[in-house]
């Protein structure tokens, strides 16, 4: 998955840092992302909010330099079926309270609509990889694509390599840009 000047880096600035490595770093959002979270990327091992946030940071980003538009920064908020309520709440209300009350999303609390994902990707039962779903439809849906089960032919495997190369690669952010 990792290409070769990119496996060499990474074990160059682990033998420095070790796990506590930051591999890319959003600055002013405090979102970042270590050397753990890009391993479990690589071994297909679950990933966290940080690497989703993160993500969504750098998609957001790029839509915003390609179109010029920052529609989606600040006012859209991605929830899963394995979200409880409860986690909604506790995690979530500095972004959305008071939208999030104990008994559910309140949508007309919301400015805008909400979009739901009936026919979207699907783990299997004893997979950990929510997260890289909830990274592909966030990925469709800041693109504006669609999203299908088929996940447009990409891999698990492939959006993981990808991701990893993002957090990478990011001018500035990543740890290629800030080491070499």
């Amino acid at each position: 998955m990792l290409k070769d000047k990119d496996r060499e880096l990474l074990q160059r600035m682990f033998s420095l840092e070790g796990d506590s490595l930051i591999v890319w770093d959003g600055g002013h959002n405090g979102i970042q992302v270590h050397f753990t979270d890009i391993k479990d990327l690589v071994q297909q091992n679950s990933i966290h909010g940080n690497v989703i946030d993160a993500y969504t940071a750098m998609l957001t980003e790029m839509h915003k330099t390609v179109s010029g538009r920052v529609e989606y920064v600040g006012t859209s908020y991605i929830y899963t079926s394995v979200c409880s309520k409860q986690w909604v709440t506790d995690h979530h209300n500095k972004f959305v309270k008071p939208r999030v009350t104990a008994a559910g999303v309140r949508a007309d609390l919301f400015d805008g609509s909400f979009v739901s994902v009936v026919d979207c990707p699907q783990q299997v039962p004893e997979s950990s990889d929510c997260g890289i779903f909830v990274c592909f439809i966030i990925r469709q849906y800041i693109r504006g694509a669609e999203v299908d089960t088929l996940m447009d032919g990409l891999t698990l495997t492939g959006l993981r390599a990808a991701m990893v190369d993002m957090f990478l690669s990011d001018p500035g952010r990543g740890l290629r840009g800030r080491t070499l």
